[in-house]
């Protein structure tokens, strides 16, 4: 068994192979993670989100995060307000937030390991959260999660320190945890548990459940005043939270994804579940560690991996991001249990485990493309006309269009906010759901009658309008011409009768075909030049079967009788 030195603070020249190999695995997962993070796409909705929020005054912020349904505390928000006013608000910078707290946790967590079980654990356990395709995939997306990891980091490096023979060390110890606490907390309502519980089974061990009684009644006191006084987070809990039945079969399936999270979203779940499960067993038996540490990170991990997923019970649908928080704890698991190993043994099997992981695991994460609603934007501006009409269909599309729409006009929601907004330039991001078509047809219809053209921009329809009645609406009072699909968008063009246009040319028809009686037939003019565009329009009556019909119109050349369209 290799000896597990003292923790010490001092370690001498800078140049020592521990702060070496932390070093390296700092520097290449910094790599890893900002490779590429202003070029390969543009904004996910959730980013684009973040940044929308961040985006007005803090105290604006707090106002919309008390009201809002279903959102997070403000912490975040107000961070990222800072960061970019620094950094601006480019791909490149938003992402950057994340990439920066990501790598800082790497060699706290690396750092305190090895002050604890030595430096191959120290090592591998920077090597392994350096590489985790989980941490990698969110330590590089402008959200709060690469935040939350390098909270769980500090608590972590804290807790090594804990009980330490130096008053002031352990002093210092305490105050970070204590802050990485708070911290969590103002981030995340119940992701905060991975923190939360760690640090008060550390301040049981160092000060007695007394204190953390008194601290636990604080605490309470503040989440029931910040409870009182949001009616967004009220609402969220009589919306979401509540006993649910989840089939016994889900439920495991997702304890093993949790467990697994490690090796999300392009490795096995299986078997990252079942390595977290010996390192677990392995830290478990343990003697010889410092209790705090072993206490922080096995608590640290089992609370975020069992803990969330068992969530489901209450409503809370499990998601790979929530169990993020557990990487630095899962790599400090990772690295004590590898320590056991021999050297000479360790470091090929490391080599060749790390290669593995960043091929299959690690690098499927950079063919992986957060948004495309640039791409149809682009597409809308090469084809969108001064004259056309912009509406949008879905669900706080407006602060996408916002961003990526260039020179295009300014485009209609159809739907307006749900309760008080904090700003008029935020409001459509608290688009009301579903959508209400006495709300969405007057703006629908006075689009039609000002423009000669309509384009329809669809986001997340499946969510906001799924039973498509406002393509229903346009079916049936405008002009269907094109749709063009993106992974983020779908764009519908249509033409309108209003906007100047001239009337239809119409002509009786009023002619039995099988069991439907064509009644006449309209177009934009009947002489139609080569590649001229227009309305057409046929009117029957239905069947006396019922059932829907689909007609088929060929315009044939009077010169040669050749096909012109069909």
């Amino acid at each position: 068994m290799l000896p597990v030195p003292e923790p010490r603070l001092p370690l001498g020249s800078f140049l020592t192979p521990r702060r070496l190999l932390i070093a390296a695995a700092t520097l290449v997962g910094f790599a890893l993670r900002s490779a590429g993070i202003g070029s390969t796409s543009g904004l996910d909705w959730d980013e684009a989100f973040s940044a929308a929020l961040a985006s007005l005054p803090p105290t604006e912020i707090v106002r919309y995060c008390l009201q809002a349904i279903q959102e997070h505390p403000p912490l975040f928000y107000i961070l990222l307000h800072w960061w970019m006013g620094l950094a601006g608000d480019g791909e490149a910078a938003l992402r950057m937030s994340a990439v920066v707290p990501s790598s800082l946790a790497i060699p706290l967590v690396g750092m305190a390991t090895a002050a604890v079980a030595g430096t191959p654990a120290g090592a591998v356990a920077a090597w392994v959260l350096a590489l985790a395709p989980l941490d990698v995939f969110y330590g590089r997306f402008a959200r709060m999660y690469a935040v939350l990891t390098l909270y769980l980091a500090a608590l972590l490096a804290a807790s090594a320190y804990l009980g330490r023979e130096s008053g002031s060390t352990s002093s210092q110890a305490a105050r970070v945890a204590g802050a990485a606490v708070l911290l969590t907390v103002l981030t995340h309502y119940f992701v905060a548990f991975a923190v939360v519980v760690p640090a008060m089974l550390l301040a049981a061990r160092r000060t007695g459940w007394r204190t953390v009684l008194v601290a636990g009644g604080a605490a309470a006191a503040f989440v029931l005043a910040w409870l009182a006084a949001s009616p967004g987070l009220r609402d969220t809990i009589a919306m979401r939270v509540g006993p649910r039945a989840v089939s016994p079969a889900v439920l495991a399936d997702t304890f093993v994804a949790s467990l697994g999270a490690i090796s999300w979203p392009f490795g096995s779940v299986a078997v990252g579940a079942v390595i977290m499960a010996i390192a677990a067993a392995v830290v478990i038996r343990r003697g010889d560690l410092s209790p705090p540490f072993k206490t922080a990170a096995l608590a640290g991990f089992l609370v975020a991996t069992l803990g969330v997923p068992a969530l489901s019970l209450l409503g809370i649908p499990f998601a790979p991001r929530y169990v993020v928080i557990a990487m630095p704890a899962a790599a400090v698991l990772v690295g004590i249990a590898a320590a056991r190993v021999p050297v000479r043994v360790l470091a090929p099997v490391a080599l060749v485990f790390g290669f593995v992981t960043f091929w299959f695991a690690v690098l499927p994460n950079y063919g992986h493309r957060w948004g495309d609603y640039p791409e149809a934007m682009a597409a809308l501006r090469s084809q969108a006309r001064a004259s056309d009409a912009i509406v949008l269909n879905g669900p706080a599309q407006n602060m996408w269009y916002e961003r990526y729409r260039g020179d295009l006009p300014e485009g209609r929601i159809l739907v307006r906010p749900e309760g008080p907004s904090p700003s008029e330039q935020f409001e459509a991001v608290v688009s009301g759901k579903p959508v209400k078509m006495e709300e969405a047809g007057p703006v629908l219809a006075q689009s039609s009658s000002d423009h000669p053209r309509l384009w329809v921009v669809e986001s997340a329809t499946d969510y906001f309008d799924p039973g498509e009645q406002v393509v229903g609406w346009l079916d049936s009072h405008a002009y269907p011409v094109t749709v063009q699909r993106f992974a983020n968008a779908l764009l519908r063009l249509y033409f309108t009768d209003g906007g100047g246009r001239a009337p239809l040319q119409n002509r009786d028809v009023n002619r039995e075909l099988l069991d439907v009686r064509v009644l006449r037939v309209g177009l934009e003019r009947w002489a139609v030049a080569s590649g001229s565009e227009g309305r057409l329009l046929v009117a029957a009556e239905p069947p006396a079967s019922g059932g829907a019909r689909k007609v088929s119109v060929r315009l044939v050349s009077i010169a040669n009788g050749r096909v012109i369209w069909e």
